[in-house]
């Protein structure tokens, strides 16, 4: 079916894709794919309603349980997005294959393993407040045009990350605009997705198989290199990227400087508060027992005079 009808992406606008990318994909889950709606799965729709639902809820109810799915839904989201554009500049670069596959429509359920993609990064993220990626979605890059759209498909995913962490930095903004006199859950929760939209960049710009640094690297050395010759072996190339992650995950949970990176990243690249971040990221932490001994998180005084709707704009857009 892939190989049926050559589909030239070079003259296409990078947001348009060909109708046979909203046809049923090949794969395992046949049985239960829902046609798209408006070019969209509707796993990907749903993750968007209850992002929104629990956004709601989060400015109204301080509840430990609306905080966690509001995090958890949209670092979905952002998990998504980060392997479609994978998948989007792969198709752009020559990889015919994605059209056929469902990556297109972001349905995330059709990556290589949504167990790997979504379950482990999810208990990680839960357990450890640390977002390592998942399984990601399978390019044939063979069939790129060269070393730099290689390149290029590999970085598509962190400047998801990147452009995700500034969705929520000027959502947490626009909020702030009508702040009182304690942060809401929703305040927090944004605080969260923009640790952990950092980290994500962080953490994927690292050049070790399997993250992206290593992907957009790898086409670059040369072949001698001890690396890349380990990762060509079938084997070593299904082992190896499991104990980089085994050996990272320690270092990402646990040293402090790691931390220490990500807040500043989260407060200097995004303009995260700096009083929000570390205890929004406590709250998130917390066991749900501990809750109703802590009290809402005061606003800076600063803060609680919000500058009018459009002279926040103008900053904004000149920090």
């Amino acid at each position: 079916m892939a190989g049926s009808v050559r589909i030239d992406a070079r003259g296409m606008p990078f947001c348009c894709f060909p109708d046979a990318a909203a046809s049923r994909p090949e794969g395992a889950y046949d049985a239960c794919w829902v046609p798209p709606i408006l070019g969209l799965a509707p796993v990907f729709w749903l993750t968007i309603f209850a992002t929104i639902g629990f956004g709601v809820a989060a400015h109204f109810y301080w509840q430990p349980v609306i905080l966690t799915g509001f995090v958890v839904f949209g670092y979905i989201l952002s998990v998504a997005l980060h392997e479609f554009a994978h998948a989007a500049t792969a198709f752009k670069g020559g990889d015919e294959s994605v059209v056929y596959s469902g990556y297109l429509t972001l349905d995330y359920l059709r990556y290589t393993s949504p167990l790997f993609s979504l379950g482990l990064p999810l208990l990680f993220l839960l357990l450890g407040n640390v977002a390592l990626p998942g399984a990601a979605v399978t390019i044939q890059h063979s069939s790129l045009r060269g070393a730099k759209w290689k390149t290029l498909t590999a970085l598509a995913g962190p400047l998801a990350n990147l452009l995700c962490g500034f969705l929520f930095s000027g959502l947490l903004r626009l909020t702030l605009l009508s702040v009182d006199y304690y942060y809401t859950v929703l305040h927090m929760g944004l605080a969260c997705l923009i640790y952990f939209e950092s980290m994500s960049v962080i953490i994927n710009m690292i050049p070790l198989p399997p993250l992206d640094g290593w992907a957009a690297l790898e086409p670059w050395l040369p072949r001698s290199c001890f690396l890349r010759k380990a990762m060509e072996d079938p084997t070593l190339r299904r082992i190896l990227p499991l104990f980089v992650l085994a050996a990272l995950f320690p270092v990402f949970a646990k040293v402090p400087f790691f931390g220490h990176a990500v807040n500043a990243v989260a407060i200097t690249v995004f303009r995260a508060p700096s009083d929000l971040t570390p205890l929004a990221m406590q709250y998130f932490s917390m066991p749900y027992s501990q809750w109703r001994h802590m009290h809402p998180i005061p606003v800076p005084v600063d803060l609680r005079h919000a500058p009018a709707s459009t002279d926040f704009v103008e900053g904004f857009l000149l920090q």
